[in-house]
């Protein structure tokens, strides 16, 4: 009964004042172009993402590009660099964003035979990724942080 009767009194408390205030940033915040402001490393340090640009549009949409470099030293210089584009759908539920990969694009910065075969691999890979969910630690005018609960790692952007 005690149960109930807070419950109650919770509901009517909240009814009064307009509802539960909304927790985390809203959406119209996100929307826009950000730059990547700091190297995302992934794969233990195997692969990383420079000069990346997310932009998200209101429908739910975003677009990608980066470079991206395998840290491989065996690798030649030239089938290091890729260019990726994707096609990328969001949410975002209080605090956090998660985004799903729908296509995902790379092309050698310098063709030869073992970059076009490491560019479909990796390709092949990153389109049956599942979704990313992050924390959004700082969504402002000029500022995203975004905090991978699996890594424990921040990726930053700014406009």
């Amino acid at each position: 009964m005690r149960k109930s009767l807070t419950a109650i009194i919770l509901a009517a408390t909240l009814a009064a004042c307009g509802g539960p205030a909304e927790v985390g940033p809203g959406d119209s915040q996100l929307i826009g172009e950000w730059r990547q402001a700091s190297q995302i490393t992934s794969g233990g340090g195997a692969v990383e993402l420079s000069d990346g640009v997310v932009t998200y549009h209101a429908d739910g949409t975003s677009r990608m590009t980066a470079v991206m470099s395998l840290m491989d030293p065996g690798l030649p210089d030239t089938d290091r660099r890729y260019r990726m584009q994707a096609d990328v759908t969001w949410t975002l539920d209080e605090t956090v964003l998660t985004r799903s990969l729908g296509k995902i694009t790379l092309r050698p910065e310098t063709e030869t035979e073992q970059s076009a075969m490491l560019a479909r691999n990796y390709e092949a890979g990153l389109n049956q990724s599942p979704p990313v969910r992050y924390i959004i630690e700082t969504l402002d005018a000029d500022t995203l942080a975004l905090l991978d609960p699996d890594t424990g790692e921040t990726i930053r952007y700014t406009r």
